[in-house]
């Protein structure tokens, strides 16, 4: 580049002076100086070598991910550095560059990866709700306070969709289960799913006990055909 021709220039001229001033024993020494600064000056391949760093450098911010990640970005760049410097024309770097921000765009920042875990979370969430709806004995239950089991239901697993943390999600979930706890039966009773389950699970019936989306699906549809029933008699 022009700059460094200037910078070979410069030196050149400056070590042509030393040597005036350098006895003869030792101006060997000076002229071995002045090829090693010539030779640390860089060429135009050095200078695309440094474009090349500077720009994957700063191709993504580490602050955008998570520690997992920002290890994966250093370990990519290193390597990608090391590669650049073996490099001896301008399109192997380029190779290099195109190769290198594909990687890096395969990584997944924080914002998707908590996406991804509030999406898992809603997912277990429903699984949790359905599974404990499918539990419930609506028959057991008066047909409002039927009705009303799966009203809170559909509610809680439309409250889970509209969730935007995971912590609102556990709590949705925790609400839900502590409200089916205050709603009684027609003799007065009330269900607690958590010690139910407990209970099965003392009885060597498993880790699992769970009527399935189909159980849950039948029981609340027939939860408010009885409800539709009642008010049909009454008009």
């Amino acid at each position: 580049s022009e700059q460094s021709q200037e910078e070979i220039e410069q030196i050149i001229e400056f070590y042509i002076n030393k040597i005036d001033e350098t006895p003869i024993e030792n101006i060997d020494e000076v002229v071995e100086e002045a090829l090693t600064a010539i030779d640390a000056v860089n060429t135009l391949l050095d200078d695309y070598k440094d474009y090349a760093k500077d720009y994957l450098a700063s191709y993504r911010s580490a602050d955008l991910y998570r520690d997992e990640e920002k290890a994966e970005l250093a370990q990519i760049l290193e390597n990608a550095y090391s590669r650049i410097d073996s490099c001896t024309d301008e399109a192997s770097i380029d190779l290099i560059l195109g190769q290198t921000t594909l990687e890096i765009d395969q990584l997944k920042t924080a914002e998707q990866r908590d996406a991804e875990d509030l999406a898992a979370a809603k997912r277990a969430a429903k699984n949790t709700i359905d599974a404990y709806a499918g539990l419930l004995e609506l028959n057991r239950y008066s047909d409002e306070n039927a009705t009303l089991l799966t009203s809170m239901t559909y509610q809680a697993l439309d409250d889970v969709d509209a969730a935007t943390s995971i912590e609102e999600v556990n709590n949705i979930v925790a609400t839900y289960k502590e409200a089916v706890k205050e709603v009684k039966t027609k003799d007065g009773s009330t269900f607690d799913g958590e010690k139910y389950i407990e209970k099965k699970k003392s009885k060597g019936c498993g880790g699992s006990v769970i009527a399935g989306s189909t159980v849950t699906f039948i029981a609340l549809f027939g939860a408010i055909t009885l409800l539709l029933i009642k008010k049909f008699k009454e008009n």
